[in-house]
């Protein structure tokens, strides 16, 4: 308005606007009727027909020129040109491609005609189709680093696709080259507004040990501590307070959970060995620390709903707490700022909501804030559809040239229909598909083009972009061939000089570090997985428990175990009564650390009801001419093995002593029980070897005993709650256990000579199975090249 009634006697230039916005096409249309004004058309097909241009629909990259014509009241032919009259090769190719469906018969005057004009078109123009989008990204990287060979050449890659940006920005970074992203990276990514998602994550996830760990691990998570000190006091509170626990201790009580298991360490004789070397300073700032996490945190968790600003407020306030001054260090740190600012400025035109909607709002903000690195100076950008138009690289691809990335699917919207929309003059969704197809025809305008898609898209097949389709099709109509060679280069940074397959490790420890005692249970590893004993007993390698996730099978078993064992240890003789009764109140002991978790207050606690009444009805059959049963007991036998003692321990879930002296051990089973021809080929010598073991008088309190019976007892708590299965043996439980016995000496003595290797995965049950030492002995490597020898 300012300009029509006060027209300037300056030059005024608006240029490379479409006027696709109705504001913008009034101010065009001022400046066009200045006295020095001028508007600059970017693109403007003037070579078209006349009966094309009528039927131009939304998709159409003209379509924007023509309705900002239409609105000037302007024909196409009054529009000046800046350079030659008529339109390039290149220029009328990406006519054709565009051409309306309406006119599209012209294509095959065009395909009869101009062979040689298409085939000049596409001078320095190149078809790349990538097998996957980390394929597209490594070509895409691979022209852009050609590209630079030139000197004093810019290279660009333009897309919509920010995965693909940021997969090509990597790309060229493990190259040493450095790419100005017009983009940027979302701020969330970075220094303190990561750590604020991060606080915000564990006070959403109520102080889950992954969420809290997270953001312990943070690099300017410190509390007031050293960096460094940090790290070591972190170590601590994952080994103690969150490894191998089936239940978490809640934020407020994590320095008494602290206490707690550093005296059950204390106790334990079979500790982890990361947990070996913590001094008591490590113990003491361990405690200091989470104590200050707790009073930092917990306000956030406990704030009433009310305004944003006092949400946000506090979050900040925690933030500051557990980072210090660093929160708003560096770059990122100056970004921060300013959003939180930002924030705290429009904080009161929010409505008071609680703390998970305003956590909510603020990460929704770190997210859509993009942040940029000031880079050092470089000839490649990486630009999205709008910062390309103003740019013309010396060399540029256009990736991501796919149907549904670009261009994109249209997006309705969820409210006005498509007649709603055309009543209140607005723009169409499929309008969006017309704006991003005039960026693709002005980037074709570049002196090198590669044009670039991928067969896949994540884990669907794709089909290429419909302009590329349609550039096909003119060009396999012309006899021209679309063929790169670079998928076939980008593979070839891949492949090696030479090829080695990995083959299987052949540990040959000195025969003095080999272990000289193991237990029943580590003989089936030893026969099964011989890497497993080297890594454990050789090296010492302990596999770490994972992080306190939901409680699996081995912790049901060990619950149910430790009720049972109770039970038994109580009553050896004969059955109370209230067997019932006594056998559930030791179950409520043992699940009642674990009561708070849904999983097992559900499904765990009403199996072990329904296994307590099997086995309470069961056991007196059970103990039918039994003097005396002994539960969970432990064992240990010591016998030479080429010329040096070894030592062969258990601990028995139960033995029972008939009235004759002879003996029954049971084994109880709450996963997969083995077979009968599994225990009599001695892959599975448990039982058979504590029965060796019980004769040879290995349990002080029971004496040397004859086994008359091995018993497999399944407890899984289903219908039938229970099971009790004896190995159908060809002979005798004690023949099976001499052999097996006999079999072990064997099979240590072979051990004994430094000649015998441990093997990773001798006789492992199934193939799939995980063993924890696979990564250590690359078995996923030496399986897959064939080579296992």
């Amino acid at each position: 308005h300012r300009l029509a009634e006060r027209p300037t006697p300056w030059p005024v230039i608006a240029a490379g606007s479409t006027g696709s916005i109705p504001a913008t096409r009034e101010l065009l249309g001022v400046i066009a009727g200045l006295p020095r004004g001028a508007v600059v058309l970017p693109g403007l097909d003037i070579a078209m027909d006349d009966e094309s241009w009528a039927q131009l629909g939304e998709q159409h990259p003209q379509f924007a020129l023509k309705q900002l014509l239409g609105h000037l009241d302007l024909e196409r032919g009054a529009v000046a040109t800046l350079a030659r009259a008529e339109p390039a090769p290149r220029d009328w190719l990406v006519s054709e491609i565009m051409r309306p469906p309406a006119t599209s018969e012209a294509w095959r005057g065009v395909v009869a005609s101009d062979h040689g004009r298409i085939a000049a078109a596409l001078r320095g123009v190149e078809l790349v189709e990538a097998r996957d989008l980390r394929e597209e990204a490594l070509v895409v990287s691979l022209i852009l680093r050609h590209g630079l060979e030139t000197p004093g050449k810019t290279v660009s890659l333009v897309t919509p696709d920010r995965e693909l940006a940021r997969r090509v920005k990597q790309e060229l970074a493990q190259a040493g080259v450095t790419a100005d992203d017009s983009a940027g990276e979302p701020l969330i990514r970075f220094g303190g507004a990561a750590l604020m998602s991060l606080v915000i994550d564990a006070v959403l996830a109520g102080f889950a040990p992954d969420s809290l760990m997270a953001l312990f691990r943070h690099e300017l998570c410190e509390l007031g501590f050293e960096a460094e000190a940090v790290r070591r006091i972190v170590d601590v509170c994952e080994l103690a307070l969150f490894r191998g626990q089936a239940m978490a201790p809640p934020l407020d009580g994590l320095k008494q959970a602290l206490a707690a298991a550093r005296r059950a360490l204390d106790e334990d004789g079979h500790r982890h060995p990361a947990t070996l070397g913590l001094a008591e300073a490590d113990w003491t700032d361990a405690a200091e620390f989470v104590d200050r996490a707790a009073a930092c945190l917990l306000p956030l968790a406990a704030a009433t709903p009310g305004g944003f600003s006092a949400h946000f407020d506090r979050l900040v306030l925690a933030s500051e707490t557990i980072a210090g001054p660093a929160l708003w260090g560096g770059e990122a740190g100056d970004a921060l700022r300013q959003l939180v600012q930002t924030l705290s400025q429009d904080a009161g035109y929010l409505p008071a909501c609680g703390f998970e909607q305003a956590a909510g709002i603020v990460r929704s903000h770190l997210a859509a804030t993009p942040f940029r690195r000031r880079a050092a100076e470089t000839r490649v950008a990486i630009l999205g559809l709008l910062e390309a138009r103003l740019a013309r690289p010396g060399l540029v691809v256009l990736g991501g040239l796919n149907e549904g990335r670009w261009p994109a699917l249209p997006e309705p919207g969820p409210w006005l229909s498509r007649p709603m929309r055309a009543i209140l003059g607005m723009q169409q969704p499929e309008r969006q598909i017309g704006q991003t197809a005039h960026d693709f025809t002005q980037a074709m305008g570049c002196p090198e083009v590669f044009l670039v898609w991928s067969r896949r898209v994540g884990d669907a097949p794709a089909i290429p972009s419909r302009w590329i389709l349609r550039l096909r099709m003119l060009m396999d109509a012309a006899g021209l061939a679309a063929v790169s060679n670079w998928p076939a280069l980008a593979a070839r940074l891949s492949e090696p000089a030479t090829l080695t397959p990995c083959r299987k490790p052949r540990a040959l420890p000195p025969v003095v570090a080999r272990p000289a005692r193991l237990s029943v249970t580590r003989i089936e590893t030893l026969i099964r997985d011989p890497y497993a004993i080297y890594a454990q007993h050789v090296l010492r390698l302990e596999p770490l428990a994972a992080m306190s996730e939901a409680p699996d099978l081995a912790a049901r078993g060990t619950i149910f175990h430790g009720a049972i064992g109770d039970f038994l240890k109580r009553f050896p003789a004969t059955l109370p009564a209230d067997a019932l009764a006594q056998l559930l109140d030791l179950g409520h002991m043992h699940f009642a650390p674990f009561r708070s978790d849904p999983d097992i207050a559900g499904f765990w606690w009403p199996q072990f009801i329904r296994v307590a009444h099997w086995l309470v009805g069961s056991e007196p059959e059970l103990r039918r001419d039994v003097r005396q049963t002994f539960a969970e007991i432990g064992g240990k036998l010591v016998f030479d093995v080429a010329g040096h003692a070894f030592t062969l321990t258990c601990r028995a879930d139960r033995i029972d002593v008939f009235a004759d002296g002879e003996a029954r051990i049971l084994d109880y089973k709450t996963g997969t029980m083995p077979s009968g021809p599994q225990v009599a080929a001695g892959l599975a010598p448990q039982l058979t070897l504590q029965a060796a073991m019980l004769e040879a008088g290995a349990f002080p309190s029971i004496g040397s005993r004859q086994t008359r019976d091995i018993v497999y007892v399944k407890l899984g708590g289903g219908d039938p709650p229970g099971d009790i299965r004896e190995p159908n043996l060809d002979g005798t439980p004690m023949d099976f256990a001499h052999r097996h016995f006999d079999g072990l000496k064997s099979l240590l003595a072979a051990y004994a000579d430094q000649a015998k290797p441990y093997l990773p995965r001798a006789a492992v049950e199934l193939e799939d199975d995980e063993c924890d030492y696979d990564h250590l002995s690359r078995y996923r490597e030496w399986a897959l090249s064939g080579d296992g020898a």
